[in-house]
Order: C-alpha cells, then structure tokens, then sequence
C-alpha cells in the first residue's frame, strides 16, 4: 500500500504591515477558484492559550512579561502545534500559515538572554522544524514578502492611526533585517521571495501563478 500523500502548506512571512493576513485570504479564494482546496490556518488557535496570546500581541502595544523569552517562545510554540496537530491529517487540503510561529522563534532568538537560554531555544527549534516536516509535504513553500520600510511604515501608521515611536521603528528595522537570513533555516522546503509592494490582487495573482506553475497544478 503506497504512503498517504501529505498536506501542502504554504508560509507567508514578512515583516509588520507586509500584507500577509489579507494576501492570505485572497490566495485562499483565488486557489479555491482554481479548483484547489485552500484552508488557512490562523496566526492564533481558538484555544483559550491562543485567545490570549492575541489579545497581547497587538501590534503597537506593550507584551506582557509571560510572552517574552523563553516562556513566551513556548507559548506561541504550543500554540500553533495544536493547530497544526488537527491539520496535518488532512491532506485533501492546500493550508495558508499567515506568518509561522517556529520561524518567530528563529527571529526572536535575538531577544532571548544567555547563551544557554539561546541554545535551549535552538533545540527546540530544530526539533519543532523536523517534526513540521514530517506532517507537510517536501512540496511546501516558505514565502517571504518584501517591502521598503517607509511603505512598511506608512502602512502601520495608517493601521494605528498614529506615527510609529522611535522603539517600533528600531524593531521594524530588526524585523526586516531578520527576514533576510530566515531561508537558511529552513533547508528542506523552497524559499521564495516575492515583492509586496503591489496591489495584494497583483502580488496575489503573482504568487498563486507561481503556485501553479511548481505543482504542475
């Protein structure tokens, strides 16, 4: 009896105020016009740990000490396991991860204190990324939007109605400048890096075109 085929997933990542929510239900839909089953999965689970994890993570506003380091990294990684835990068996589906959280870990690791704690984290990284891969097909896509901060910027101060501090700044330069090494860790799904500076019906279009055309779909 042959294996049972797994699940594509596709991974949209990119820095704040990239597109990455609304590219994801317009891929959804457009995939779905196309004939192919697309679910998302969300950023949080409907878990009361992914209730709360969202209602702290707004964008602008202050984390709360259980969500930063090495906890917050376990919460935000038991989170989107339980997700993916539902999800993996399904394979009639193509699943859309609006940002992915072991790549969140991978950015973070900045943020995390001693050596140790840094090592601890890059375990559990590996192990987290191995076990993904084991659930989702070789055929997945990792997708890295890109964008030029003063459109990142103009685009989050319109989303906050206020200009970015100097701090939001800082952290959206870190954001963008941790985009750029992300591929390397993820070594056995392709990489592709695209241009959000469209339309998200262009750069959607864009996307699901190259979508087609490396699955022969």
């Amino acid at each position: 009896m042959s294996p049972k085929a797994l699940p594509r997933l596709i991974i949209l990542e990119g820095p704040a105020g990239v597109g990455k929510t609304t590219l994801s239900l317009y891929l959804k839909e457009g995939l779905i016009r196309k004939g192919i089953d697309a679910k998302t999965i969300p950023e949080f689970s409907n878990s009361p740990l992914g209730s709360l994890i969202e209602q702290n993570s707004l964008y602008g506003s202050s984390v709360p000490y259980w969500l930063t380091g090495v906890g917050g990294s376990m919460a935000f990684l038991a989170d989107i396991m339980a997700s993916i835990d539902l999800e993996k068996s399904d394979s009639n589906h193509v699943w859309i991860a609006d940002r992915f959280t072991i790549s969140q870990l991978i950015l973070g690791l900045n943020a995390i204190g001693g050596p140790e704690e840094k090592k601890t984290m890059m375990r559990i990284i590996i192990e987290a990324s191995d076990l993904v891969n084991t659930y989702f097909s070789k055929d997945s896509l990792l997708i890295i939007l890109e964008a030029p901060i003063n459109l990142l910027r103009i685009r989050l101060e319109e989303r906050l109605n206020k200009p970015l501090s100097q701090n939001q700044l800082r952290t959206l330069k870190e954001e963008i400048e941790g985009y750029s090494s992300l591929k390397y860790s993820f070594h056995s799904w392709k990489v592709i890096n695209i241009n959000a500076t469209n339309n998200v019906k262009i750069v959607g279009n864009n996307i699901i075109d190259l979508i087609l055309k490396r699955w022969q779909l």
